[in-house]
């Protein structure tokens, strides 16, 4: 099957005392559950539930700083070894898929450019 990393995202975890999942937040597995259901592996990596860098206006407000935070994410993503990326925020969805491009472009022009699919599941 696929190896997926399973991007979370901010929205989905927090607010954590409002939110109806009984999992800690620090912690998850439902979503992993779910795409592991499907006969993928969803993969572990490096910061797995940081931000990918869109939130919180940072794509807006300081799109390098953002792209910092997606480059960082990316390089755990292929350093695990992933087929794809799932997330279920179109911000995250966006900022992964558009992102590739752009930190190719405006941030590592040398280093080798991403190619990892992204999925977006509502």
């Amino acid at each position: 099957g696929l190896r997926i990393a399973v991007h979370y995202g901010c929205h989905l975890l927090k607010p954590s005392d409002i939110k109806p999942f009984t999992e800690d937040p620090d912690d998850p597995h439902f979503f992993d559950e779910l795409v592991e259901i499907t006969g993928s592996k969803s993969v572990d990596y490096q910061n797995k539930l940081m931000c990918c860098g869109a939130g919180g206006s940072l794509r807006t407000g300081d799109k390098p700083s953002s792209l910092q935070f997606t480059l960082e994410k990316l390089r755990n993503m292929r350093s695990a070894g992933v087929d794809c990326i799932v997330t279920c925020c179109p911000f995250c969805q966006l900022q992964f898929d558009l992102g590739q491009l752009e930190v190719a472009n405006e941030l590592n022009p040398d280093e080798k450019p991403f190619a990892i699919p992204v999925v977006y599941i509502s």
